[in-house]
């Protein structure tokens, strides 16, 4: 029995590196990307209408707040996987990562071998966090969530407190 490839959409900030990147993961038999785009409206407006099973959203676009973009993906789109690609793992940007329950944080460093890989864990239903990352987050089984170890300064922050700070 064959099964169909997994649907990816990709919101990236730098059109060049998305379209390489997308080129690369439709090469791989297990992955389609059915839409790339530059824009945080236009890219929540395709991942609704397009229902992929993963949205690889850049931390770093502009406009939209990206994580409120994930936070309305899940709320309206449950069956989508937000993971985010970010140049860096600082903590700002994992605790709200974390918040909007995203299944992965994936660095621009890494090998593309290594992305494909990190990819195939989170279509499995696994979660996929940077190892430097992973040492410092527990899973809460009441809650069904990843959070920090020992909690974090941020955490009795607002998002848009968050979102102040990062910028």
């Amino acid at each position: 029995m064959i099964s169909s490839p997994v649907k990816i959409v990709l919101v990236g900030i730098q059109r060049i590196l998305v379209e390489a990147l997308a080129f690369r993961i439709n090469f791989d038999a297990g992955f389609h990307v059915v839409e790339t785009t530059d824009d945080a409206d236009e890219g929540l407006r395709i991942i609704l209408e397009t229902q992929p099973d993963i949205a690889i959203l850049d931390t770093d676009l502009p406009g939209r707040g990206v994580f409120d973009m994930a936070a309305e993906i899940g709320s309206r789109q449950k069956s989508t996987t937000v993971v985010f690609l970010t140049a860096g793992t600082s903590d700002i940007i994992l605790d709200q990562a974390l918040r909007v329950r995203a299944s992965g944080l994936l660095t621009q460093d890494e090998p593309i071998e290594k992305l494909l890989e990190q990819l195939k864990r989170i279509a499995g239903g696994s979660h996929c966090f940077p190892k430097e990352i992973e040492e410092r987050l527990e899973f809460d089984t009441k809650q069904k969530r990843y959070k920090f170890h020992s909690g974090s300064s941020l955490s009795s922050l607002t998002n848009r407190q968050i979102e102040v700070l990062r910028h």
